[in-house]
This record gives C-alpha cells, sequence and structure tokens, in this order.
C-alpha cells in the first residue's frame, strides 16, 4: 500500500510536469513568459493542484481530469506571490531562497507576469480535455470567487490596509488571503468528478479553507452520500 508521501509526491511530481509545460519563451515577447516561468516553476509544494486531484479521486473521479484545473489554481496562486512581493506591498527582495520576479525582471514585468498568469489561469480551464461545458463554467465560476473581490484579493486588501485589529479579523483575513484559494481546490476537485460547484460537493469537504479539515472531512458517511447523488444526477 503507498504511503503519504509516495502518494504526494506523485501527484507533485504530476502538477510540475504540467505547470512545466504551459509557457514557451519563442515568441517575440518571450521574456514575458520567462518572468511567468521564473516565479511559476520556482518550486514549492503544490499543495492545491494535488489537493484538486485527491479530492477528485476521493470522490470516485479521474485524478486526471482534476490536474488542469488544480494547475489552473497554482497559476493564480503564483500570480499572487508575485504582486505580494512588489515594493508597493511586501517588498520583498527574496521567494524561496532566491530573488523575487521583479528583482530580476523589473517591477513593470513582474506585474505583467502576474497579470498574464491570471489571465491564463481561466484560458487552462476553459481548454481543459475531459471535461463538459457545464464542468468547465463551474470551475471558472469556483476559481473567479476564490481570487476575486470577494476572495483572495479582499483578504490582501484587509492585510495591506491593516484592517484586521482582532482574533475574528485575522480569521477573516487568513479564510480569505489564504483559505478562499484552498477552498477552492476542493471545489475543483468534486467539479472534476462530477459535482456541480456548492451543489454536490460535501459541505464538509470544503468547509474552513483549511487542507488538513478539507482531508479529514472527507469520511466515509460523505463519500457514499455524495457518490448516491452523483449517480442520481447523472441519471437524470
Amino acid at each position: 500500500m503507498i504511503n503519504f508521501q509516495e502518494r504526494y509526491d506523485l501527484l507533485r511530481r504530476e502538477a510540475e510536469e504540467f505547470l512545466g509545460g504551459l509557457f514557451s519563451t519563442g515568441a517575440p515577447y518571450g521574456r514575458l513568459q520567462e518572468a511567468m516561468n521564473y516565479s511559476l516553476l520556482a518550486g514549492g509544494k503544490r499543495v492545491r493542484p494535488v489537493l484538486t486531484m485527491a479530492v477528485c479521486e476521493a470522490l470516485g473521479g479521474d485524478r486526471r481530469l482534476a490536474l488542469p484545473l488544480g494547475c489552473a489554481l497554482e497559476l493564480v496562486h503564483t500570480y499572487s506571490l508575485i504582486h505580494d512581493d512588489l515594493p508597493c506591498m511586501d517588498d520583498d527582495d527574496l521567494r524561496r531562497g532566491r530573488p523575487t520576479c521583479h528583482k530580476v525582471y523589473g517591477e513593470t514585468m513582474a506585474v505583467l507576469a502576474g497579470d498574464a498568469l491570471q489571465g491564463e489561469a481561466f484560458r487552462v480551464i476553459a481548454s481543459a480535455g475531459g471535461l463538459t461545458g457545464e464542468q468547465r463554467s463551474d470551475a471558472v465560476l469556483a476559481l473567479a470567487r476564490a481570487c476575486g473581490a470577494d476572495g483572495m484579493v479582499a483578504g490582501q486588501v484587509l492585510d495591506t490596509d491593516q484592517l484586521a485589529s482582532g482574533e475574528a479579523d485575522l480569521r477573516t483575513l487568513c479564510a480569505l488571503k489564504t483559505g478562499a484559494l484552498i477552498r477552492a481546490a476542493a471545489e475543483l476537485g468534486g467539479i472534476a468528478a462530477g459535482a456541480g460547484v456548492n451543489r454536490d460537493i460535501p459541505p464538509r469537504v470544503v468547509a474552513g479553507g483549511n487542507p488538513c479539515r478539507v482531508i479529514r472531512s472527507l469520511t466515509e458517511a460523505d463519500r457514499e452520500k455524495w457518490e448516491a447523488a452523483l449517480r442520481e444526477h447523472r441519471g437524470a
């Protein structure tokens, strides 16, 4: 029986391979793709795409269908890191032990690299194979909601404007700035497995945006209940 670390490493390698094949630097504006790849392929745990694939499999789906959705989420996560590091935000010189994107490519190119990664995330979803149009639409909605003005960006505003003053505010900040994308990872896994956004996924799977809580919440009872709902949905 494969152990957790072996399984995690397998899914992470699949995500790395997919991400590594996305952007070529051969165009006249290839420096943009260089900057995108510099941050995107800088390593990391790849928690989000791994979680997307794991949730999909836990709900009886094919993780290969979830892979593009999880990697689209990783593009958004990377864009947020590039912008977070800019002088107008956190003003960081290092990310994962090496110079940040704007230190290598300049502030303008770093902004544009982040902008491009966000747009490319939705292209990856829209062109994902093996999914129905409804699934791709649901995935676009889930990602847009997670990274938009009521999701990750809202958390960034609470952070940069120092609007969080107590424990409740800090919990809200974390739930939006970090938790929104973690929640989306679980939602996208469910969508790839055949669930409709916010309809067929067990509520506890996406509650709280905490990755450990998400994984623990995939109880056998949840799975049986979800599978029954999915069979009914597919039979309709």
